[in-house]
């Protein structure tokens, strides 16, 4: 169901990807966990398939969710840097450039990262140049 709904997500058939991974997730989570991997990835999915939809607003919550979840995490913890990378953009998506920038402060990232979201938010850059600008006068 997971496997399969992650293809669906990729071919456009959104609403079948959807589908399919809250059944996945209907079924993991009782017997997993919210926190176990595969759980986190179906909502990892259903996010991604939410916002190649254009449904960012949808996204939002699931990526909120899991980023709160996975707050506690070592820096540089490789799923909890994947969330809140999707989380950024879709804060940066739905206008919310400086909220985006806080997720991302939580986490030692790349200058390449940020930048991309930069040059991805082309109405106004204003507020990453000067998040880089401060991090870059850092020690």
């Amino acid at each position: 169901m997971v496997s399969s709904g992650h293809v669906k997500g990729e071919l456009g058939d959104y609403e079948g990807a959807l589908a399919d991974l809250r059944e996945g997730k209907r079924v993991l989570e009782p017997l997993f966990g919210s926190d176990h991997p595969s759980v986190v990835q179906c909502d990892m999915n259903e996010g991604r398939v939410l916002m190649l939809a254009g449904r960012w607003g949808e996204a939002l919550p699931i990526y909120e969710a899991a980023s709160a979840r996975h707050a506690d995490a070592p820096p540089g913890d490789r799923r909890a840097v994947d969330i809140d990378v999707a989380f950024a953009e879709c804060l940066i998506e739905l206008g919310q450039t400086a909220r985006a920038l806080a997720v991302l402060d939580r986490h030692a990232l790349p200058r390449s990262v940020l930048a991309a979201l930069r040059d991805r938010d082309s109405s106004d850059t204003s507020e990453i140049e000067a998040w880089l600008a401060k991090h870059d006068a850092a020690p």
